[in-house]
């Protein structure tokens, strides 16, 4: 039985044909043999966990949907702009009167609010905002 065949297998056909005569071997290289097909195995669950997570980054990558309003040519991702009813549940506030009064006072700048005549809507940039 060749030992260095099975340390140089890259492929479980390699390897199969590198362990076949595995009953002829003395039980010192049986032991080594497993040892060494044991260090194979974790090499390849480690490699097998590296590319399951590889595959996962990819998929989220694609999967991620980001959806935008287009105002006056000018596109607003909707993850950084939201409703008022939206901005309330997100910073917990009491009522959308609060966000709207907040506007009108100027707390929240004139530039964090995108008016949306279509939809007649206002979209607030979810930052949070101190009174």
């Amino acid at each position: 039985m060749n030992i260095d065949k099975i340390k140089k297998a890259k492929t479980l056909q390699e390897l199969e044909l590198a362990t076949r005569k595995l009953d002829s071997a003395s039980e010192s290289e049986k032991n080594e043999i497993a040892n060494l097909l044991a260090d194979k195995a974790k090499e390849a669950i480690e490699e097998s966990k590296a590319s399951r997570k590889k595959a996962e980054e990819l998929l989220a990558k694609i999967t991620q949907k980001k959806v935008s309003i287009l105002v006056d040519n000018i596109e607003y991702p909707l993850e950084e702009w939201v409703t008022l009813t939206e901005y309330i549940k997100r910073f917990k506030l009491k009522s959308t009167t609060v966000v709207s009064n907040w506007i009108a006072r100027g707390i929240i700048p004139e530039k964090n609010v995108l008016k949306v005549p279509q939809l007649n809507i206002q979209l607030v940039k979810a930052i949070p905002y101190t009174k």
